[in-house]
């Protein structure tokens, strides 16, 4: 069976170094290692660096006494001694992207993985600033998605919708982009990529957009209930992930498997993922047919089951 792939990381291995010494080598995280003499940043000796005060804070950042690094470089003007990764608030069960917010005593600091540099969040509150995972973060004032604020946006009134997708008290938001037309009350995202829709349309990447795409899509897919009954970690090069064995509790659509079967799905992210998370987890599947296997389609393939509702709605317009 062919994997589900999301994305391949910057990870440089467990491979040691040429150069290293073997006796005192330790593999910090995916990105950072150190021996006895030198920290290494994906396999290659960084410079600038003090040894005894260096510290790891995440896959994209780390510190010693005098800087702050973005994997091998340094952030300009970050004070070291202050310098902290806020983790969400919340637990981020789907986040496929490592996006990062961090402060200091002066600023909030911004960063999609491997895209662009760190950057300073600007207008943002450095004491009151929290991550809400996904992209998403808040002062006591603002509403931000990756870095960006989301405009007329409180977060009182700020609701997390799935995808990327948010509202306020009188619009919706595709990261920090209005949704122009869409109504608050009704919108609400759908099982199947970036869709959504309203009371009045249907919406794809935050774009009213003509639904046949995806409805043709969907007629061609199972859609089952599944509940997960094995899950280990796998290795594919450097990237790790998670198979699992699902098994299928209810089919909701489509043919190829009875309540009972099981199918496998194998999960890859930019972060080692949890198998023991998976256990037990019942979800929402939409699977394609490979030759006599069920696979699931894509990595936004495995939906809550409180969308059980919602997806049966969609499913009824087949």
């Amino acid at each position: 069976m062919d994997c589900i792939r999301l994305a391949v990381g910057r990870y440089s291995g467990s491979v040691i170094p040429a150069g290293a010494d073997q006796a005192t080598f330790e593999q910090l995280n995916r990105t950072w290692a150190r021996d006895a003499k030198r920290v290494y940043c994906q396999g290659t000796p960084m410079r600038n660096t003090d040894r005894a005060t260096f510290v790891v804070l995440s896959e994209i950042s780390a510190k010693d006494k005098n800087h702050v690094f973005e994997y091998s470089s340094i952030v300009v003007g970050a004070d070291a001694a202050s310098y902290e990764v806020l983790q969400p608030i919340a637990k981020v069960d789907d986040e496929t992207l490592i996006r990062e917010y961090a402060r200091d005593c002066e600023r909030v600091y911004f960063k999609v993985h491997t895209i662009g540099k760190i950057r300073v969040v600007k207008s943002a509150d450095r004491r009151t600033f929290a991550s809400l995972g996904r992209g998403f973060g808040m002062d006591a004032r603002t509403v931000f998605w990756e870095g960006y604020k989301l405009p007329k946006c409180t977060p009182v009134a700020w609701r997390y919708l799935g995808h990327s997708y948010s509202r306020g008290d009188t619009r919706v938001y595709y990261g920090n982009w209005v949704v122009e037309g869409a109504d608050p009350a009704t919108f609400h995202v759908m099982p199947a990529g970036s869709w959504a829709r309203d009371a009045n349309a249907y919406y794809q990447r935050g774009r009213a957009t003509d639904p046949r795409e995806l409805l043709d899509e969907l007629r061609g897919l199972t859609v089952v209930i599944g509940t997960v009954v094995e899950a280990s970690i796998v290795e594919l090069g450097a990237l790790k992930g998670c198979a699992l064995v699902v098994r299928c509790d209810e089919r909701l659509s489509g043919e190829g498997i009875e309540s009972g079967g099981l199918f496998e799905a194998k999960h890859f992210g930019l972060l080692p993922t949890d198998p023991a998370r998976w256990l037990g987890c019942t979800r929402i599947w939409f699977c394609e047919r490979r030759g006599p296997a069920l696979e699931p389609q894509g990595w936004r393939s495995f939906w809550p089951i409180e969308q059980r509702a919602q997806t049966e709605a969609l499913l009824a317009e087949l």
